[in-house]
């Protein structure tokens, strides 16, 4: 996992031994830029959706992430 590689006490916590570790790093730019910290400002709604995804996943049967991606 991502985490792993960063700090290996990482792999102990539950919640990255689950797998369920989330990022709102999904929309990167090739010049790496974090367009959470500047569309997502202006789309509450958005974001909301991706968290609801997170959280309640069978609440939104069609959305996908966008914002946030799950890591490895």
């Amino acid at each position: 996992m991502e985490l792993e590689a960063t700090d290996e006490r990482f792999a102990y916590l539950p919640v990255v031994l689950s797998g369920e570790v989330y990022n709102n790093n999904a929309r990167v730019r090739s010049t790496g830029a974090n367009d959470y910290w500047e569309s997502a400002t202006v789309r509450p709604d958005l974001v909301l959706a991706d968290l609801i995804e997170i959280f309640h996943p069978r609440l939104q049967a069609d959305h996908h992430l966008i914002y946030y991606r799950k890591l490895k």
